[in-house]
């Protein structure tokens, strides 16, 4: 999932994947960036900032932890 506020206007994403699907793949990883957040199920106890990785076109990679940052 990307933030909506890291998008700049109304363009449509699926018009971009068909015009270079490439393209649009290098665009998405650009907007989602690496920090990933969760928050622990006990609320008030702040979140955990976790670096992601850039996921491969075509491939299940199951999920895996690098680093965790307390914020």
């Amino acid at each position: 999932m990307v933030d909506e506020l890291q998008f700049k206007d109304d363009s449509s994403p699926w018009e971009h994947w068909k015009r270079d699907s490439n393209d649009y793949i290098q665009w998405v990883e650009d907007k989602k960036g690496k920090d990933r957040v969760s928050y622990p199920f006990v609320t008030g106890k702040g979140m955990t900032v976790t670096q992601g990785d850039v996921m491969p076109e075509g491939k299940i990679v199951p999920v895996r932890k690098t680093e965790e940052v307390e914020v």
